[in-house]
């Protein structure tokens, strides 16, 4: 019996977990035109531990099979972590109290985590859509459920700062770039300008890593990747629109950087 035909009997409790082959997998119907793997691709690339998913048709519909990390270990989310408030400080003192021979790892994991949510413009990470997987004494964090990629409608839930008062004295200007594009693009940018001009310099190689990682090209090959493999299911309208904001994003992510003085200007995409 395929999958597809397994699948069908949960299709009217979907969302649900199921069980194939003695794997539980979360199953449920894609709603956003495959962008979950495309996060999941580009998590990959940039070293972030994140779900497996892949697409399945069942009954003329796409849903979601997404292996579930207890699978492999105990998985607990942000919010069954006993972290109530979603900023990356805070974050840091339960990972010292709770994790403390791994908080260093966690907290790196973390900050990758951050720089990949703000430079994808991914605004849906809250409580329970990242969390830790223990193996053992191993953890490390992981991202899931990742298809508010290329967004920028909303404000991030991960936050670099104290308090919501915390501003610098003078941000990047990027008010040019702001025409007919969210408006809270811009209140995210000016939210990792913060974290970059707080952030120790130590740090700087792995803002930099992520960021020469997600150029426009490498998004684009993702989101073609995911239209070829699964029929269609990402149309070029869509592409098109993903790529026109990411652009922008990216521009202005790159002007940050270099009013920052992370990268010399040579490198605008």
């Amino acid at each position: 019996m395929t999958i597809s035909k397994t699948l069908e009997k949960y299709v009217y409790s979907a969302p649900c977990f199921v069980f194939l082959n003695g794997k539980r997998y979360y199953f449920k119907i894609v709603e956003d035109e495959g962008h979950e793997l495309v996060g999941d691709k580009l998590a990959n690339i940039c070293g972030i531990n994140t779900t497996s998913d892949k697409i399945v048709l069942v009954n003329n519909e796409y849903y979601y099979l997404s292996y579930d990390l207890n699978n492999d270990g105990v998985y607990k989310d942000a919010g069954n972590m006993g972290i109530t408030n979603l900023n990356l400080y805070d974050i840091w003192i339960m990972l010292e109290q709770t994790y403390a021979e791994s908080s260093k790892k966690l907290m790196e994991q973390l900050i990758r985590i951050f720089i990949f949510d703000s430079i994808l413009m991914f605004d849906d990470r809250y409580m329970f859509n990242f969390g830790v997987l223990s193996k053992g004494k191993k953890k490390d964090f992981y991202i899931l459920d990742n298809e508010m990629i290329l967004n920028g409608f909303y404000d991030l839930f991960l936050k670099a700062k104290f308090s919501s008062e915390d501003k610098l004295d003078k941000y990047t200007d990027l008010d040019l770039a702001f025409d007919d594009m969210p408006d809270n693009m811009k209140s995210n940018l000016e939210m990792f300008e913060y974290f970059i001009a707080t952030l120790g310099s130590e740090q700087y190689p792995l803002v930099l890593d992520i960021y020469y990682k997600l150029t426009p090209d490498v998004i684009e090959e993702a989101l073609l990747e995911v239209h070829y493999e699964y029929n269609d299911v990402l149309g070029f309208d869509e592409i098109n629109e993903d790529l026109d904001l990411y652009k922008v994003n990216y521009e202005c992510i790159t002007k940050i950087l270099i009013e920052r003085g992370l990268i010399n200007g040579q490198r605008i995409h």
